[in-house]
């Protein structure tokens, strides 16, 4: 006997991403960064230049976070970071603090 539950999921919510610079809606995403839990050190980064696992790298303030940069159409860069810290998930935008030079984004 087989009994089939139907569970209602909430509607994904959606919205544009937008470079905090300029307001560019033109991102590309283009490295995913995870930092170790409490009391561990390390980070894996994926990026345009392949896998990168880095073992000395402290941990992400008493927690763990997930990054993941972006390049608006202008050059800028930007990260969307999760961070997790007693239990509780932060999403912060961070602006980063230089932009990529035009032959340099042609490259990407």
């Amino acid at each position: 006997m087989h009994i089939a539950i139907s569970l209602a999921a909430p509607a994904p919510r959606r919205g544009r991403l937008t470079c905090p610079v300029c307001g560019d809606a033109h991102v590309t995403p283009t490295a995913l960064a995870s930092t170790s839990l409490l009391g561990q050190r390390g980070e894996v980064r994926v990026d345009q230049d392949g896998l990168h696992l880095d073992p000395a790298v402290p941990s992400a303030e008493a927690g763990s976070a997930i990054a993941i940069t972006f390049r608006c159409g202008a050059g800028h860069l930007f990260g969307l970071r999760l961070r997790t810290i007693y239990e509780s998930t932060t999403a912060e935008m961070i602006a980063l603090p230089f932009a990529i030079a035009a032959e340099e984004a042609e490259r990407n």
